[in-house]
């Protein structure tokens, strides 16, 4: 049986949506069991890799403005075209800080787009470009996760079991 998404409708035969609302499934025999166990496995591996999405996200946002703010101090830029550089580094930090740091969108033509003009003000900010094709590119490959079921948290579900619940009462 093969598990994923396939629009709004999981292909698992026995967890519903309910059963990760509530973060648990009431195990009625092995294949709900086996079921249950290989959807755990798979919010694990999606919880490991949302920690790898989240690291890159906070190293590119965070390196994006140490390099903006280290470029003019480091460089000639500020002394040469003070306007044009304050004006350029603003305008690059708003883009930036918008569409990157707080949507999340990690497209490559956008982040080139919003670099390039930090390259009139100084060619030392084509490292901050390059670093940003490469984290883009790094980070591009997590965008499956937002499809995956469980997201954003990927908790795993309790089992519970009829014999267990009937001690309960």
């Amino acid at each position: 049986m093969q598990t994923g998404m396939k629009g709004d409708f999981m292909e698992y035969q026995y967890i519903t949506q309910a059963n990760i609302d509530i973060g648990a499934v009431l195990i009625t025999d092995s294949a709900v069991d086996k079921e249950a166990s290989e959807f755990n496995e798979r919010m694990g591996r999606n919880r490991r890799a949302k920690i790898q999405w989240d690291s890159g996200h906070i190293t590119m946002v965070a390196a994006n403005y140490l390099l903006l703010l280290a470029g003019p101090v480091a460089t000639e830029s500020m002394m040469n075209k003070p306007i044009l550089t304050i004006i350029v580094m603003l305008l690059y930090a708003l883009l930036f800080g918008y569409f990157i740091a707080f949507r999340k969108l990690y497209l490559l033509p956008l982040s080139v787009v919003f670099a390039a003009p930090l390259l009139l003000v100084h060619w030392s900010f084509s490292f901050l470009m390059l670093m940003n094709i490469f984290l883009c590119m790094f980070l591009r490959k997590f965008n499956f996760l937002t499809d995956e079921p469980g997201y954003p948290f990927f908790y795993d579900l309790r089992k519970e079991y009829p014999d267990r619940m009937d001690s309960k009462e």
